[in-house]
């Protein structure tokens, strides 16, 4: 089990379509909840259902349409269309290119995108360990309820789960939060003083200060989903010189131990 972050901390996915940043995932992206559920059906037609998931694993599937294998260090990925894609410009002098000065727009530290994202799978010997992955749009919490029914206890010591609410009807847990110094937690809206909690594993927030009993606890945050590739194999394909796309990369969600 790794913290590390997929795509590769230092590696910014992006390239420039028009002076604007456009992620190198395609926009094809899916991710579908998974539940376990045994089913026996009797000769009669009838059936007898058993749920063995209280919370769904999650799938992502992700595809990178532009990854530049440089030799020459970072890049800068310019496009001036969606069908005309510039060949990359290095951000700082080299022996190719001896008095390059980088653009006002480009994005520093891309490095070789290609071995970043083999690299990255291979450290992780494929399915075997898992890692951290920020989804495209599901990644925050805005002044989310984490208190249980009735509001705070008002233990001493007391602790709470981190939970999302999906569209007001389930409750999902959260295991992989920011760093607990970018996280915001409010009593009856009044922000908590970080000396008076800490995050714990899986997500668990411990108040070494009892609350008010009764109160509402609230959470704004990042969060991560922890995740392992699908497949012990990774596929790439050269689609010009120096340019490659991936097929579908398969992620599945880990749940904690």
């Amino acid at each position: 089990m790794s913290d590390r972050l997929f795509p590769p901390d230092g590696h910014k996915m992006t390239k420039i379509i028009n002076g604007e940043e456009v992620p190198c995932i395609a926009w094809s992206n899916t991710k579908a909840p998974l539940f376990t559920n045994g089913i026996y059906t009797a000769s009669s037609g009838k059936e007898a259902r058993v749920a063995f998931e209280t919370f769904p694993r999650w799938r992502f599937t992700w595809m990178f349409n532009a990854l530049w294998d440089s030799d020459d260090g970072p890049y800068d990925q310019t496009l001036t269309s969606m069908n005309s894609l510039s060949a990359p410009q290095p951000f700082y002098p080299n022996t190719l290119n001896p008095t390059y000065t980088p653009p006002a727009n480009h994005i520093a530290g891309m490095g070789d995108m290609v071995d970043a994202v083999l690299g990255f799978f291979m450290l992780h010997r494929g399915s075997f360990e898992s890692f951290l992955i920020q989804d495209t749009q599901d990644w925050q919490l805005v002044d989310q309820p984490i208190h249980p029914p009735g509001g705070a206890k008002g233990t001493p010591n007391e602790r709470m789960q981190v939970i999302r609410t999906v569209g007001n009807l389930f409750i999902h847990p959260i295991y992989d939060l920011d760093n607990p110094s970018n996280l915001v937690l409010k009593e009856n809206g009044t922000p908590i003083p970080a000396g008076q909690w800490t995050l714990e594993n899986n997500g668990v927030i411990k108040f070494t200060t009892a609350r008010t009993p009764g109160s509402s606890i609230t959470i704004t945050g990042k969060y991560y989903y922890r995740v392992r590739f699908e497949e012990d194999e990774f596929e790439l394909e050269e689609v010009r010189e120096k340019l490659w796309r991936t097929q579908e990369i398969s992620m599945v969600s880990v749940k904690p131990l």
